[in-house]
């Protein structure tokens, strides 16, 4: 919050050793100095707000500490602009900000929903900032970041090398996206696939995905599969994805494979809980789990002495060692065995953020230097007349993605996915409950079931996701099929998908 922000670049000020630079009020006889950062937590008397002349080599440097700027952005959204934008009343905006400031501890719960979006980092960024001002980062009844047992990471992300991580796909233009960490898009791929840009992709080993079902663009999607010189994939089931698989290796159940699980998210007492999940049935035919289909592909490829001679007991009793379990006593517990684990709160004060500067970053030099705005913003979502609704999706609690949408049900007819839409909207377009309904955006079509919502705000509509299969009588491009009405932008810092906020129309279908 304190550093200093040259006006000049909108760089931080830094000293000559490359220190970030604050303005210290107590220094030269209370006038105030320009002087490097102290540790966090120090009680010097930092400025957070002001315009300073900063007295460098080349001068005087006007600059304003990054807390005031963020303060400044916050300003250019009061509640009667934040309730234009949103469509929530403003005096429910300053409610719950007065619940926020005067009633802690605050916790928050974000998912898809922040994560899908045209601008899903800096809508993250905003969110998170929010709560660091609340003061209940790791704090008991924030959001705790609890003890979790500590079992040996086998990601081998070490060994790739360098040269090799750096052409992740999509890593060029978005550099600090997941593609950092070896994590690609879809978009990436298809394109690689399809255009052979920056690289042809011409195979593809797949554990369990669906992407023209759950992705955006699953016309580019089913090119890509297409065209690929080679293409194996593991599933419980056929589907829109495997189908078109050189191989299609039959997986194992959850009920008839093995599993580990060490920590259970919920407290400290489901976190300390470690269980190894018994099969409780034979595979059938000739499923294997996906870990036995890993191990067997080692073997082929002569990479056993990187997956423990082939032996995948020895993994996991690799995997274990450091909790001072075994597989045998956790065999022998088939409840689970608990871990005397201990929460410590408020660890950021001894070990920092995982951030440059080991703080909580107001103002983001690092996306400065992309291009990319410091300091959160917002873009309202581009509608038109021709599609002036937003739409956006949600699962299914029977669904797990696009899964369990093949499941045939006797003497019934495929049923359609549900678009909710507010009553309103839906006279505009003569739709009653219950109608047969045509959502489209400007990248493709779905049907659905017309649900009427007077919770919803008029200009939305939401509809189930992970339909995949075609409908009888009906073109291919009509299927039920929410992923087609999704394009192939991205979000430009994350490359997040852009599966909600999406510009459509929704006409009754004859």
């Amino acid at each position: 919050a304190p550093f200093l922000v040259r006006e000049d670049n909108g760089a931080f000020l830094l000293s000559a050793e490359g220190r970030n630079m604050v303005w210290d009020e107590a220094r030269c006889g209370g006038r105030g100095e320009a002087t490097p950062a102290p540790p966090p937590g120090s009680a010097s008397p930092l400025a957070l707000t002001g315009r300073f002349e900063a007295m460098t080599p080349d001068g005087a440097l006007p600059c304003r500490p990054a807390f005031e700027l963020f303060a400044r952005r916050c300003a250019e959204y009061p509640p009667a602009r934040a309730a234009d934008i949103t469509g929530i009343a403003e005096s429910t905006i300053i409610q719950a900000a007065e619940l926020m400031a005067g009633h802690g501890p605050v916790a928050f719960y974000g998912w898809a929903g922040l994560n899908q979006h045209h601008q899903a980092t800096q809508t993250s960024r905003a969110l998170h900032l929010l709560y660091a001002l609340s003061g209940c980062i790791d704090a008991p009844g924030g959001n705790v970041f609890f003890a979790k047992p500590p079992l040996r990471n086998v990601m081998g992300s070490e060994l790739l090398p360098p040269a090799q991580a750096a052409k992740a796909l999509g890593l060029a233009g978005r550099p600090l996206g997941p593609a950092g960490k070896g994590w690609i898009s879809e978009t990436d791929l298809y394109r690689a696939i399809v255009d052979g840009k920056p690289y042809p992709v011409r195979g593809l080993l797949s554990f369990g995905a669906n992407l023209p079902a759950t992705r955006p663009d699953p016309r580019q999607g089913q090119a890509a599969l297409q065209k690929l010189a080679f293409y194996a994939h593991a599933d419980f089931f056929p589907s829109a994805m495997n189908r078109e698989a050189d191989i299609l290796f039959p997986v194992a159940m959850t009920w008839e494979r093995q599993g580990l699980q060490a920590g259970f998210f919920v407290n400290q007492a489901a976190e300390s809980l470690v269980q190894l999940r018994a099969p409780m049935v034979a595979p059938q035919g000739e499923a294997r789990s996906d870990a036995a289909i890993a191990f067997g592909l080692a073997a082929r490829l002569g990479l056993n002495a990187h997956f423990f001679g082939g032996d995948p007991e020895a993994a996991l009793r690799h995997v274990l060692e450091p909790t001072g379990l075994t597989p045998e006593a956790l065999r022998a517990t088939p409840e689970g065995v608990t871990l005397p684990l201990a929460t410590q709160y408020f660890k950021y004060r001894d070990k920092g953020f995982a951030t440059p500067s080991g703080r909580v970053e107001f103002y983001s030099e690092a996306l400065r230097r992309i291009g990319q705005p410091p300091l959160p913003e917002f873009q309202q979502p581009e509608i038109d007349a021709e599609f002036p609704l937003l739409l956006t999706c949600a699962k299914l609690p029977d669904r797990c993605h696009s899964q369990h949408q093949q499941a045939q049900r006797p003497g019934r007819k495929p049923r359609l996915p549900t678009i909710f839409l507010h009553p309103a909207t839906a006279e505009e377009q003569g739709i009653a409950e219950g109608d047969a309904v045509t959502v489209r955006s400007p990248h493709g079509a779905m049907l659905g079931r017309a649900r009427l919502d007077a919770a919803l705000d008029p200009q939305t509509l939401w509809a189930h996701y992970g339909w995949w299969q075609a409908i009888p009588g009906e073109a291919a491009e009509m299927a039920a099929n929410y992923a087609a009405l999704a394009g192939p932008g991205c979000d430009p810092v994350s490359g997040s998908a852009l599966l909600r906020g999406i510009a459509c129309r929704v006409e009754k279908r004859a």
